[in-house]
């Protein structure tokens, strides 16, 4: 019996926490919609100042993420599975984004021993021309990453070697700041996803907040 009542409390307290956390998040949004996928920070986060080089070989730097949102996503050019799943999906909504409000998509390759610049004009074209590709040193992508509150790391040897990555993808306001990270959930076959309207419904929230 106590057991049960021990179990019992449990569940209350699981079930509060859910609550008050979607609570926490309506108030931010200013709403009564929670959002579905993405955490809000209560206040914006300043990102590292950085020089990348983007698609064109020409600089890309945090100046360039003033006046518009914009959304970033870590990945490499000869990732298998999640990069080409998350670009495919971004692309397909980027007109319906952008509807929403000015915002520019941007491939953050953490690969750059192989994501040449003509890889990732290659690569950038395939699943949308407006979407921007950078990369640059680990010098330079290791701290960055770090400031957006991502990670990577290279895992393997040789030639096929495989670079581990966050998969979420984070929202930089006009003024250049880190206001929230979509994350995946998982699905019904336990593997992290995020759909195209989740992301459309938090992105609709957290511009107009």
């Amino acid at each position: 019996m106590r057991i049960l009542i021990g179990v019992i409390i449990v569940g209350f307290i699981m079930l509060a926490g859910v609550l008050s956390y979607q609570g926490y998040q309506q108030a931010l949004t200013g709403g009564d919609d929670p959002l579905t996928t993405s955490y809000q920070f209560e206040k914006p986060r300043p990102i590292i100042d950085f020089v990348l080089t983007n698609q064109d070989d020409a600089p890309f730097t945090a100046k360039h993420l003033l006046g518009q949102w914009s959304l970033i996503f870590v990945g490499y050019t000869s990732c298998p599975d999640i990069c080409p799943t998350t670009m495919a999906k971004l692309s397909s909504m980027y007109e319906q984004l952008n509807a929403i409000a000015p915002v520019q998509i941007i491939f953050l390759s953490v690969d750059p021993a192989r994501d040449s610049i003509r890889k990732l004009q290659d690569y950038r074209n395939f699943f949308h021309p407006k979407i921007v590709a950078v990369t640059g040193e680990h010098a330079k992508l290791y701290p960055l990453t770090q400031s957006l509150g991502m990670v990577y790391a290279m895992t393997g040897t040789g030639a096929d070697y495989q670079v581990d990555h966050s998969a979420s993808l984070v929202l930089i306001n006009p003024q250049g700041e880190r206001v929230a990270v979509f994350k995946t959930m998982a699905n019904t076959q336990g593997q992290g996803d995020m759909s195209s309207a989740q992301i459309i419904h938090d992105f609709r929230l957290l511009t107009k907040s």
